[in-house]
């Protein structure tokens, strides 16, 4: 473990909140990792208006999580729907991941390339 700048304590640090202004004047907030971001996109952009229509559109989650591009977010959709849009197997909950160029991973490589930033 190494130090932090903040402190210099070796001490773990809770992670940062990730807060997402959504329509409609509500708030969404969980603590700011890798898994909860990946799960924010998919759960926020599943919710829909009446008409049908999602309520929080790609280029408004791109904008609330740092992504110069829309396409990031929508790329990230697209692994959810590889996976036969069942969350647990995107996050990685279960044995195996199908990560976006239709491969399975066992659950150890999925870590590795969740970890390395290639998904």
């Amino acid at each position: 473990m190494t130090q932090t700048e903040d402190s210099g304590s070796t001490e773990p640090r809770q992670p940062d909140t990730l807060c997402i202004l959504l329509p409609m004047g509500l708030w969404f907030e969980l603590p700011d990792t890798w898994a909860n971001r990946r799960g924010a996109m998919i759960l926020l952009r599943g919710l829909r208006r009446r008409d049908g229509w999602p309520l929080v559109t790609y280029e408004h989650l791109a904008q609330a999580l740092g992504y110069a591009d829309r396409r990031n977010v929508h790329n990230f959709w697209a692994e959810f729907e590889a996976c036969g849009a069942d969350l647990a197997a995107f996050l990685g909950g279960v044995r195996g991941l199908r990560c976006g160029s239709g491969r399975l991973f066992t659950a150890t490589q999925a870590s590795r390339c969740r970890g390395g930033g290639a998904l």
